[in-house]
């Protein structure tokens, strides 16, 4: 064998290593932010240093391998890079100086129901790690268990909507919290990400209860009555959490109400159409706790987006609410028609008011990973004219206004 061909084979061997071991680089990258995602590891420089490699291995691949690389794997290994790389260099946000995160858990054995919360705080001890529970959101940067601010601070507590969990609306507690809020973010056992359930839907006052009894436990609790001002409480929520508040601040709801409309088939509202298949559940559920009253006078100011249902309250009971309100409402609402839901609150309630921005009903819920965008594009992938980044850092801020304006902070 010549020289030329000694060449050839030696520099093929170099070329093959080479490219397994850029794969072997991704590989490993993209393992480990699979894995930070349920430990501590603070991967601080893996989304810039995958972005520069990209850059980097790009460039040698097109430019400095000769062709004596067989193509198969030219086009093999590329895209792979992409992939990975697309992965690990997703957008993340920026760290919020200042904010820590504690997860509760706690139990109301009179009606039987167990929940977590996510407390989000004040903190001058902060060290952030980059967390999120589940693969398919958007990360955050917060001090997990960091000592809380001293001192009082407003409280704020958030309701997830039917889909969600107590992290979807995540990028709102995070401001509210370097903001000097303490935030208290809950799950709704029946009516959440991963139990949700025909009953659940059809007994929504117990979301309500949940509020009042989480408020209860807090300021029962010495850690967090220490740090809470009780005369400063805020509420904050989305889609079936708005159900929540409008009960909290005192409406009524009758569910034969929400039922005779429902029948009527209502356009655009995917919220009533897929309550169909419970038609036979609901008829076995007694109903009578509606009538009831579940108003927590302690609440001083309300923040619905994108309540629903809605129909089904007494237009009465909400002309009685005097807690200052606001509502923010999509004009491209995919689930809940604005004029039934949004629309009928902000109309109804004394002195409400109301935002209302162009955008889907998930607009509210934190961002989807790449992971997210393709396992549920209905929650996570907006459309291309809508920048869900942009909108929720500006809701932030307004909330923020709101609620230091209402509860004096």
């Amino acid at each position: 064998m010549g020289a030329i061909g000694r060449r050839v084979i030696r520099d093929e061997g170099a070329r093959y290593r080479f490219l397994l071991g850029s794969c072997g680089v991704y590989t490993t990258l993209f393992l480990l932010q699979l894995y930070q995602t349920y430990s501590g590891l603070k991967p601080w420089a893996i989304s810039g240093a995958a972005a520069a490699a990209t850059v980097a291995l790009m460039a040698l691949c097109i430019f400095a391998i000769p062709r004596l690389v067989p193509s198969r794997l030219s086009r093999a290994a590329v895209p792979l890079m992409l992939v990975v790389a697309a992965t690990t260099s997703c957008a993340l946000p920026e760290p919020v100086d200042g904010v820590g995160m504690d997860t509760i858990v706690v139990t109301d054995s009179a009606r039987n129901r167990k929940f977590a919360i996510d407390m989000w705080y004040p903190s001058d001890d902060a060290h952030p790690d980059w967390y999120r529970p589940v693969p398919l959101v958007r990360p955050v940067f917060v001090s997990r268990g960091a000592k809380p601010a001293a001192g009082k601070h407003p409280l704020v507590l958030i309701s997830h909507g039917a889909l969600g969990f107590r992290y979807a609306q995540a990028w709102l507690a995070e401001q509210l919290a370097s903001k000097g809020y303490i935030v208290a973010a809950l799950d709704h056992p029946g009516s959440m990400r991963g139990n949700l359930t025909g009953e659940g839907m059809f007994t929504l006052w117990n979301r309500a209860l949940d509020v009042t009894f989480a408020i209860d436990q807090l300021l029962a609790d010495k850690r967090w009555s220490s740090l809470i001002d009780a005369s400063k409480i805020g509420f904050n929520s989305h889609s079936a959490g708005g159900h929540t508040g409008l009960l909290l601040a005192g409406g009524h709801f009758d569910p034969r109400v929400f039922r005779a409309y429902r029948d009527t088939n209502p356009s655009g509202d995917i919220y009533a159409k897929e309550l169909k298949q419970y038609d036979a559940l609901e008829a076995t559920i007694d109903a009578t706790p509606y009538q009831k009253s579940y108003r927590d006078a302690r609440i001083g100011a309300f923040l619905l987006m994108a309540p629903s249902p809605v129909t089904g309250f007494d237009a009465k009971s909400l002309q009685q609410i005097t807690a200052p309100v606001r509502i923010y409402a999509s004009k491209r609402d995919e689930i809940n028609p604005l004029e039934a839901h949004a629309l009928f609150a902000a109309h109804n309630i004394p002195g409400a008011s109301l935002r209302i921005n162009d955008a889907g009903h998930f607009v509210y819920v934190v961002g989807g990973s790449i992971f997210g965008k393709r396992a549920i594009p209905s929650i996570f992938d907006d459309a291309s004219d809508i920048d869900r980044t942009r909108i929720q850092a500006e809701l932030a801020i307004d909330a923020s206004n709101f609620f230091d304006d209402k509860l004096g902070h």
